[in-house]
């Protein structure tokens, strides 16, 4: 069994503090590359489902 990480939750959420500084506004540090990457990943998901979708369940109305 791992060993919990005992580390204090302000060390490993550092990188928020350093987003909303002190006052609570945000700094000029912002999340866009995470952000675009978590949709294309959401996306592509999509994407598989419909394929797959698609494969299962062939539409009626379509030859081929």
């Amino acid at each position: 069994m791992a060993e919990p990480d005992t580390t204090p939750v302000r060390h490993r959420l550092q990188h928020v503090n350093v987003a909303a500084g002190t006052d609570g506004r945000q700094r000029g540090v912002g999340f866009g590359a995470s952000v675009r990457t978590l949709r294309s990943f959401a996306k592509a998901y999509q994407d598989l489902q419909g394929t797959i979708r698609d494969f299962v369940l062939p539409d009626p109305g379509r030859k081929g």
